[in-house]
């Protein structure tokens, strides 16, 4: 008798997905928020969210806070993990922001930059502040002490009373060179 041919069955490999190369000397990974990479949106009531409409350039940006409906008690926020090269000479973070609030003065929502340690706790505040200004605006601060650290560079909405009407921040272009 002729022996049966052994049937042999092929998994297909997935391809493997390169990550996105990011230009000399830039510590961020997708700054300008157009794909889903690396940026992280926290697990709140009302989380933040990428948007098409409020954009500085590309196609989208991040969005926090809420543009629609109350929002009274409502906190989004979005963040990254950073190494910075303890070698770095100069580290600057460059941010362009879109914020924008119906809350008048008194209230205590806020529009928050912050540096996070390691152990995800406040660091630095960059930014505290409630602005209505519907246009795109360049920030820079530097962090050239921060060397050699783990950081988290994170931004957050928070709307704590007031009358609950709407407080936002778009966030664009972020770099970390």
């Amino acid at each position: 008798p002729i022996p049966e041919t052994p049937t042999v069955t092929l998994t297909p490999i997935p391809p493997t997905v390169a990550p996105t190369p990011l230009p000399a000397g830039e510590l961020l990974i997708n700054g300008g928020f157009e794909n889903d990479e690396a940026w992280v949106f926290g697990d709140t009531p009302i989380r933040g969210a990428y948007d098409t409409t409020t954009k500085l350039s590309g196609n989208r940006s991040a969005r926090l806070g809420a543009v629609t409906g109350p929002d009274i008690f409502s906190f989004s926020s979005v963040w990254q993990r950073v190494t910075i090269p303890a070698e770095a000479q100069q580290v600057t973070l460059q941010v362009n922001l879109y914020p924008v609030t119906q809350e008048g003065l008194g209230s205590r929502d806020v529009q928050n930059i912050m540096i996070l340690n390691n152990g995800f706790q406040v660091i630095r505040t960059l930014s505290k502040e409630l602005t209505n200004n519907p246009s795109w605006g360049a920030r820079s601060y530097d962090l050239s002490d921060l060397r050699g650290q783990t950081i988290y560079v994170y931004f957050s909405v928070v709307n704590l009373g007031g009358s609950g009407r709407l407080t936002a921040m778009f966030v664009d272009d972020v770099s970390l060179m």
